[in-house]
């Protein structure tokens, strides 16, 4: 193969590699929004004083959005500041979060009544 060959050929795989590439990026998941917060389970519980565990089922329950980082169980500040902030029924307000929680979640699991 001579040196021009080799060239051409180069720039043709450059060409289909980039051209490859857009394509993918413009059909991939839409990126992560960066000004949203994800923030450590653990550091909400500290900040908040709320169990973990109910923080993971609320999670569970599809009430907060979660992604890991590494280790890290994180959760979308946005839904937990929305979630807790949430105006709720006159009896609710002399439960915990945790009481909350657990309620909830037996509410999910009762059997349905027909």
């Amino acid at each position: 193969m001579s040196l021009i060959d080799e060239r051409e050929l180069r720039a043709l795989v450059e060409q289909a590699a980039e051209k490859a590439f857009r394509k993918v990026l413009r059909e991939g998941p839409p990126p992560p929004n960066v000004s949203e917060r994800w923030v450590p389970t653990a550091h909400l519980a500290r900040d908040y004083s709320i169990a973990q565990a109910t923080i993971r089922q609320w999670i569970r329950q599809g009430k907060l959005r979660s992604m890991r980082v590494g280790r890290a169980l994180r959760v979308s500040f946005a839904d937990f500041e929305r979630l807790i902030s949430t105006p709720s029924a006159e009896g609710d307000r002399d439960l915990s979060p945790e009481e909350l929680a657990d309620r909830d979640d037996a509410l999910d699991h009762s059997p349905e009544q027909d």
